[in-house]
């Protein structure tokens, strides 16, 4: 009950976030890092499914869970500073990297 009136933290709605996506079938990860307004913040990372993966590059965005924002992992205006772990369904991965 606590999520539907705005009660739980940001990995828990990054976790939600995260099951949608896999119910849409759209490949996704939780990524805990800092924020830039937040500090300590959880977000969600997908693969955005292109036409013709031959031809281009994978796209990633980053959605903030609280928000429900999107930014492309390019973008300057992103509010992610570091990615200290990415998960999902597959696999835990640790990082330590800053994103300027």
């Amino acid at each position: 009950m606590g999520l539907l009136f705005g009660g739980g933290s940001g990995v828990d709605h990054g976790l939600l976030l995260c099951c949608y996506f896999a119910k849409l079938n759209i490949q996704s990860w939780l990524l805990l890092g800092t924020g830039v307004s937040r500090g300590e913040a959880a977000y969600v990372l997908t693969l955005r499914p292109l036409p013709d993966q031959l031809a281009a590059a994978p796209v990633y965005d980053v959605w903030d869970p609280l928000t429900g924002q999107k930014y492309s992992t390019c973008d300057s205006f992103s509010p992610v500073q570091e990615v200290y772990c990415l998960m999902n369904a597959e696999n835990v991965s640790i990082y330590l990297s800053t994103v300027n």
